[in-house]
C-alpha cells in the first residue's frame, strides 16, 4: 500500500492545479487508480454522465441540479446532486446535497478540518433529549469511482418532525437574520432572508410574530407570551448544549425554528464552537429567552445536570468515549484525503484540544459573569 507520502507527491501537482480552479466549481479528487486506504468508512458512491458532471460543476453558481445514481451497501438509488452552499464556492473539497424522487434530502458534509467537532456537537443535542437532530454517518465520498475524502452522510430535517412533536401541522424555518434588534420593524419582509422548509406555502406569520415579538415586546410583555408559547423545556436543550460548546447562531452559522404547538429551536451548523464564550447566545432570540423565570430555573437545572454537576444524567463521559470511537473509525482514513491542507497533525490537534476544552469548560462557566448573574446561589 502506499503511503501517505508517497501518494501525494504523486498527485500534488493535480491536487495544486485542481485547487486553482476550487473558485469555478471543480472539486479535488484522487486517481481512480489510486485506491485509498478508508479502514472502516463506509463506500458512499455518486455517479454521473459527462454533462451531467459538468452541470455539477456548474451548480456552485446556478440553481440546477445534475441526474446522478447514488450506491451505498449494495443500494442504487436515482437522485438529483448540487454542490451544497454558497460557501463551497471558496473550497476545493464540497459539500453537496442529494435529492431522491421521494423529495427526501441528504447532505454530502465535507469532512476534515473539523474531523470531530461538528458531529460531537450534534451528538451531544441527542444526548440531551433533543429529537429529530440528525445523526452523521462517516462515508468514503466517490464521484465516478474517484475518491473525494472523508464525508458524513447528513439526513436534512423534514416532515419527520411532524410524527416526532406529534403535530399534523409543524412549520419549519431556516432562519437567515442577521439579528433582530431594539429597532427592529414591525412590517420587516421576514420572508425576504428566511426561508420555508416546511409547509410549502408563503405564509410566515407564524415567524414574524415570534421575530417581532422578541424585537418590539416589554420584558413583562415578552415572559408572559413566551412562557405560553415557547417549548421551554425542548428551547433549553438547545441552547444549554450550545451555550456549553460556545456555538454562535447566526446568519452565518444557521439554526432552525420549529413550531409545533410551540416554538423550539434545532442546530445545524455546530462546526465553530469549543470555545469560552459568554453563555446566553448570540442573538436577540436567545438572550430574551433568560428574561423568562421558569426558562431561568429549567436551563440552569439542566446546564447543571449534562455538564457541571457529576451525576448519572452528566453526559460528558459519554461524549469522550463518542470521541474516541470516532477517532478510532477515521485514523485509517486520514493519511488518505485528497486535499492536500488537510494535515494529519491538525486532526490529532483538534482531537486533543477537544478533551482540553470539556477539562475546562465547566469552570469557565461557573466563574463566568453571566452564570452568576442567572444561578446567584
Amino acid at each position: 500500500m502506499r503511503t501517505f507520502t508517497s501518494i501525494h507527491s504523486v498527485i500534488f501537482p493535480v491536487l495544486l492545479f485542481s485547487l486553482l480552479l476550487s473558485s469555478c466549481g471543480e472539486f479535488i479528487g484522487l486517481y481512480k487508480e489510486v485506491r485509498p486506504e478508508t479502514g472502516a468508512l463506509v463506500d458512499f458512491d455518486v455517479f454521473l454522465s459527462g454533462d451531467e458532471l459538468n452541470i455539477l460543476y456548474d451548480s456552485v453558481i446556478s440553481d440546477r441540479a445534475a441526474l446522478c445514481q447514488t450506491k451505498r451497501d449494495g443500494s442504487l438509488r436515482n437522485g438529483e446532486i448540487n454542490i451544497r452552499g454558497y460557501t463551497s464556492r471558496l473550497l476545493p473539497k464540497k459539500s453537496f446535497t442529494v435529492t431522491y424522487a421521494n423529495q427526501e434530502k441528504i447532505a454530502l458534509d465535507a469532512g476534515g478540518n473539523p474531523w470531530f467537532e461538528y458531529d460531537l456537537a450534534m451528538y451531544a443535542y441527542r444526548l440531551a433529549g433533543l429529537q429529530g437532530v440528525p445523526e452523521f454517518q462517516a462515508r468514503a465520498l466517490f464521484v465516478n469511482d474517484s475518491y473525494l475524502g472523508y464525508y458524513n452522510e447528513v439526513e436534512l430535517y423534514n416532515k419527520k418532525l411532524n410524527a416526532l412533536y406529534n403535530t399534523e401541522k409543524g412549520e419549519l424555518y431556516k432562519i437567515l437574520l442577521t439579528d433582530f434588534g431594539d429597532d427592529f420593524p414591525r412590517d420587516f419582509p421576514i420572508y425576504y432572508r428566511s426561508e420555508k422548509k416546511f409547509p410549502d406555502n408563503e405564509n410566515f406569520s407564524l415567524l414574524s410574530e415570534l421575530l417581532n415579538n422578541t424585537a418590539n415586546m416589554s420584558s413583562q410583555e415578552w415572559v408572559e407570551w413566551v412562557d405560553e408559547n415557547g417549548d421551554l423545556e425542548n428551547i433549553a436543550r438547545y441552547m444549554v448544549v450550545r451555550d456549553y460548546f460556545g456555538i454562535p447562531d447566526t446568519d452565518r452559522l444557521n439554526f432552525y425554528i420549529y413550531f409545533h404547538e410551540k416554538f423550539m429551536i434545532l442546530p445545524w451548523d455546530s462546526d465553530r464552537g469549543y470555545c469560552d464564550t459568554e453563555i446566553g447566545g448570540n442573538n436577540t432570540l436567545n438572550h430574551r429567552m433568560l428574561e423568562s423565570e421558569e426558562f431561568r430555573r429549567i436551563y440552569t437545572e439542566m446546564m447543571n445536570n449534562l455538564f457541571l454537576v457529576e451525576g448519572p444524567l452528566n453526559i460528558l463521559d459519554k461524549l469522550l468515549s463518542y470521541l474516541d470511537l470516532r477517532r478510532e473509525l477515521l485514523d485509517p482514513s486520514v493519511p488518505s484525503e485528497p486535499g492536500f491542507f488537510l494535515e494529519q497533525g491538525d486532526y490529532v490537534n483538534e482531537y486533543e484540544s477537544i478533551k482540553d476544552f470539556f477539562n475546562t469548560r465547566g469552570e469557565s462557566i461557573l466563574k463566568s459573569r453571566a452564570w452568576k448573574k442567572i444561578n446567584p446561589l
